[in-house]
């Protein structure tokens, strides 16, 4: 996605008013509202830009910063129609393009959305017996993975914070659309019991964990996020059958039963969930969930 801050002081677009007496209270409204987007204070600049869009309904760029309200508000559906909109009417090819982009990667989003529409939900609520998780591949399949780079968003974690997972899956489900190069069909719970991703580990905190998804290029950033590295290298992969509130059952079998037993050493390098969005449904007993520890 382009810098649109960058993009707005070089951009010369607008569509011509009637008049130029015309012209100036509509741009001056419009510089306030994108200073109001840009300090988060989403409501009031889409109220703003709508505004704006009564006086030129043709203002292609104020549609795009309406997608771009709608969609920090969590509406995706109406981001998804204002893309749209600057996808089929815009005539500036940049603008296109970043809706396009959007786009595709709000289908990506809408993948990873539970029933709910909460997005993924780590929230454990598990009533099986203690035991074998039945639903994990008790062995794994060893393979090697290629170097992977992600953006998302992350935080460092005490032990047992599911319900605070959850919630940063929350936030960032609705941005996954400003991504700015989404590659691949699934998106990635990083785990890592190191500081990384420029994110401490205080006192306190057990591990940092990142809810991203793979990019091509980590040169444009959207404010919040981070960029993470997944070195290539060696994993035992187990798959998690059935719905997310057994996940931790399947992570403390890996991690207390299988993994100190196992004929494998441990690799220092962040473990990974892979969410694929063609096999992911975070309610259904036929979900699958790749769970990716690193070995030597």
């Amino acid at each position: 996605m382009i810098n649109l801050k960058g993009y707005l002081l070089a951009a010369s677009f607008i569509g011509v008013f009637a008049s130029a007496i015309a012209a100036l209270p509509a741009r001056t409204g419009f510089d306030k509202a994108v200073q109001d987007y840009n300090t988060h204070n989403y409501s009031r600049a889409l109220s703003a830009f709508q505004k704006i869009l009564g006086v030129n309904p043709q203002d292609a760029e104020t549609h795009y910063y309406i997608a771009l309200c709608y969609q920090a508000l969590s509406q995706i559906a109406a981001a998804e129609s204002e893309y749209k909109w600057v996808s089929s009417n815009s005539q500036n090819q940049s603008l296109r393009n970043n809706a396009n982009q959007a786009l595709q990667n709000i289908q990506a989003w809408t993948a990873h959305r539970t029933s709910s529409g909460r997005g993924n939900n780590f929230q454990s609520s598990s009533t099986r017996p203690s035991g074998n998780p039945p639903l994990l591949s008790l062995q794994p399949k060893i393979v090697t993975r290629a170097s992977e780079q992600a953006l998302g968003i992350g935080s460092s974690y005490a032990p047992n914070s599911s319900k605070e997972i959850a919630g940063l899956w929350e936030r960032f489900t609705p941005r996954i659309p400003e991504l700015p190069s989404v590659e691949g069909t699934y998106s990635l719970g990083i785990s890592s019991t190191t500081a990384c991703a420029g994110i401490k580990l205080p006192p306190g905190k057990a591990f940092v964990y990142v809810a991203a998804m793979p990019v091509k290029d980590t040169e444009q950033i959207p404010e919040g996020m981070v960029k993470i590295r997944l070195n290539a290298g060696r994993y035992a992969v187990f798959t998690h059958r059935g719905p997310t509130s057994d996940l931790q059952r399947s992570l403390d079998y890996i991690w207390k039963t299988w993994l100190p037993k196992a004929n494998v050493k441990y690799r220092d390098a962040p473990s990974f969930e892979l969410y694929d969005r063609q096999r992911f449904n975070a309610d259904s007993a036929e979900s699958e969930i790749d769970l990716y520890i690193p070995i030597q």
